[in-house]
């Protein structure tokens, strides 16, 4: 498990593609919902991905978060 400082650009974070498909599976096992890549690359830092999850959570909606499709 790597640290990263929540305020530090998300750009400047040595994430491969594998890293970022596993936050995208993090985020939904977490949130219950799926969080494309999309989202979480409009967001310049850790620290405002996670408030626009809380403010998702709160009652907030974003096109770029959705729940699952059922099978």
């Amino acid at each position: 498990m790597v640290t990263v400082d929540p305020d530090e650009p998300l750009r400047d974070i040595d994430l491969d593609s594998m890293a970022f498909v596993e936050l995208e599976a993090e985020l939904q096992e977490l949130t219950g919902r799926k969080v494309l890549m999309s989202f979480i690359l409009e967001h310049a830092t850790l620290r405002e991905l996670v408030s626009s999850l809380k403010a998702l959570r709160e009652g907030t909606r974003d096109e770029h978060v959705r729940q699952p499709a059922e099978h």
